[in-house]
């Protein structure tokens, strides 16, 4: 298949909306590309990750997001999971039901900080059972966590790293490590991606 720059569109794709959708995604900043990317990657990896997985493992990820990066960078790592031909849920911690965790044999967790060290609103329940002395014990269970925090905060990444650590207090085995993300990180997010990909793959 041939390369295209970005803005050589084929033919077959060509269209007067898809040139002014490619007008404003020059216009974005790299943060906001890479947002986009993965929730477009998700749209379109659902199906195929549906179909395309071949691990028998129930992977479960895990988003708790409070301004929407950290649901790009799920959307993102579903598809690359679907491309590595490993399937998994997708749930926002809002929705997740708390009798699932212990089902799930590998939790890959993506968690924000956000204020002073506050759990993001979404995931407050789910972290409310985590801490408490109903939470199920996890020793089938291998997971990582990509902590999303940002250094001009005393508490970078706390919900992360809390997150992290109660896990392996519950039994849960790492797969790969920990991960800390600045507010610029897309590139820390993507190593652990790609990490995490291979980890699986390799099961």
């Amino acid at each position: 298949m041939p390369d295209f720059h970005p803005l050589q569109i084929p033919p077959a794709a060509d269209s007067p909306q898809l040139r002014e959708l490619l007008s404003g995604v020059e216009a974005l900043s790299p943060l906001q590309q890479f947002w986009l990317s993965g929730y477009l990657a998700g749209k379109a990896g659902i199906a195929e990750g549906a179909s395309a997985g071949v691990s028998q493992q129930r992977v479960v990820v895990l988003y708790a997001s409070q301004t929407g990066n950290g649901v790009g960078i799920a959307n993102r790592l579903q598809q690359q999971l679907a491309q590595a031909g490993v399937g998994c849920e997708l749930f926002d911690a809002l929705d997740y039901r708390r009798a699932q965790l212990k089902t799930a044999e590998v939790l890959l967790l993506i968690a924000s900080t956000h204020g002073e060290g506050d759990v993001p609103d979404t995931a407050v329940e789910f972290a409310e059972y985590l801490n408490s002395d109903k939470a199920a014990v996890l020793e089938s269970v291998k997971y990582s966590v990509l902590a999303l925090g940002d250094r001009s905060y005393v508490h970078f990444c706390k919900v992360g790293r809390e997150f992290h650590q109660r896990l392996s207090d519950l039994g849960a085995e790492e797969g790969v490590e920990l991960q800390e993300c600045d507010s610029d990180f897309s590139a820390a997010a993507q190593q652990w991606t790609d990490r995490v990909c291979d980890w699986l793959r390799a099961e």
